[in-house]
């Protein structure tokens, strides 16, 4: 009987090891589904922001240089990125989030691969 129990134990031992890798992996997949989510939540609010910023540059009126880059440095672009400067922050923090999601999906694929 003694033997029959040992190994018992063996296959309850490799059983709970197992479980506990597919735990494991079961968690890096529900945190990449959690981000893959938070990527594409992201990357949708960059359009509506970037329109925002836009439309803020088009209501500056005629003047706004439209071949030009809004430069910091030009005091003629400094009326303009004065009045949609809220629009342009707004735009680039989108942007930010949506690489940072993406900076994030890309780690846990990762990780998911040194879970296996």
């Amino acid at each position: 009987w003694w033997n029959t129990y040992r190994e018992i134990n063996k296959q309850t031992g490799a059983i709970m090891q197992s479980t506990i890798e597919t735990s494991k992996r079961i968690n890096a997949l529900l945190q990449i589904a959690n981000v893959a989510i938070e990527l594409v939540q992201a990357q949708k609010a960059i359009a509506p922001a970037k329109d925002a910023y836009y439309e803020r540059l088009r209501s500056f009126g005629n003047d706004y240089p439209h071949e030009e880059r809004l430069d910091p440095r030009n005091p003629g672009c400094a009326d303009i990125i004065k009045h949609s400067k809220d629009e342009f922050a707004a735009y680039k923090a989108a942007k930010r989030k949506a690489y940072n999601a993406q900076r994030r999906l890309h780690t846990a694929c990762k990780n998911l691969g040194e879970v296996a």
